[in-house]
């Protein structure tokens, strides 16, 4: 599929993809509404054969989908941003919420994934969860948390030596990050 993908209220499965993923372009999640994904189904390649953003909105879920031996689902060079939505996962074996999920976020001709939450307009903050792991495939990843926001991180940050560099964090902007987990990252093998 190529475009733009919008998911309003409603749930979208996508099968395993790989390297280039089932979906090239842009996915919108809101009201709501829930993308199940199979293993890499929205493609690591980065350009024009992967997902490039992703919108999670007004209570938009990306659940990751899968057994118990496939738990990860890597993304490249997308643009990820949330607003009152939640990165989750779901085991198809079990049948319930798999804390050991990730997803890996791979930077492609010098373009990196990143994560963005919107700036709050309420009197209390507009609150975004991720409660999958997040391994740190690239060097240089940026949360950047809106005002009058909150990005609660359930999920273990770590890195590995996929790439053999330094994997640096940086949280940009007047929001909120939480992190709860025992996190390992920085250099790569």
């Amino acid at each position: 599929m190529r475009g733009t993908l919008a998911i309003d209220g409603e749930t979208v499965f996508m099968a395993r993809g790989g390297r280039q993923g089932v979906n090239h372009g842009e996915v919108t999640v809101r009201n709501g509404g829930k993308l199940a994904s199979d293993w890499d189904a929205l493609g690591y390649s980065g350009g024009t054969t992967s997902v490039q953003k992703l919108t999670l909105e007004s209570g938009g879920v990306w659940e990751l989908r899968g057994n118990s031996a496939n738990k990860n689902a890597s993304l490249g060079s997308t643009q990820i941003i949330m607003d009152g939505a939640t990165i989750t996962s779901f085991n198809t074996n079990t049948g319930a919420y798999d804390s050991s999920y990730q997803f890996g976020i791979i930077e492609h001709n010098g373009v990196p994934v990143t994560i963005t939450t919107l700036a709050g307009s309420g009197v209390t903050p507009t609150v975004s969860a991720i409660n999958v792991n997040l391994l740190l495939r690239q060097a240089n990843t940026v949360f950047t948390i809106g005002d009058n926001s909150e990005l609660i991180m359930t999920g273990r940050i770590f890195s590995n030596s996929w790439n053999n560099v330094t994997q640096n964090l940086t949280k940009e902007g007047d929001g909120t990050l939480i992190l709860t987990a025992n996190n390992t990252y920085g250099t790569g093998g």
